[in-house]
């Protein structure tokens, strides 16, 4: 099995919105690590890119590091159709996935 290679990100984001990660996280049985999930929004986000707009890391974020793996491509794809830098494009991405996750019953 191959290791797969993950790119790292430094995201600015709410504690409440970490503590949401991690509850997805360990919710979703498809999901064996968070790079998963963040795969997952920005596939999302990928989809939604016409109905969504980019944001401003949250001020009263606390730093902390996030991965993606499969999406970069993706990623790079929103950045530029946002006009924006790839980490504020990951933050929207994560931003409105876990609000559109949230939003769905179980």
């Amino acid at each position: 099995m191959a290791i797969p290679k993950l790119v790292p990100f430094t995201l600015k984001i709410d504690p409440k919105d970490q503590r949401l990660v991690k509850m997805l996280c360990a919710k979703d049985e498809s999901i064996d690590y968070q790079y998963q999930l963040l795969d997952s929004a920005v596939a999302w986000a990928f989809e939604h890119r016409v109905s969504l707009m980019p944001i401003a890391p949250q001020r009263n974020g606390v730093s902390k590091s996030y991965y993606i793996c499969e999406s970069t491509e993706l990623l790079m794809d929103l950045q530029s159709f946002w006009n924006c830098n790839t980490t504020r494009a990951l933050h929207t991405a994560l931003f409105h996935f876990l609000r559109a996750r949230a939003a769905v019953p179980d």
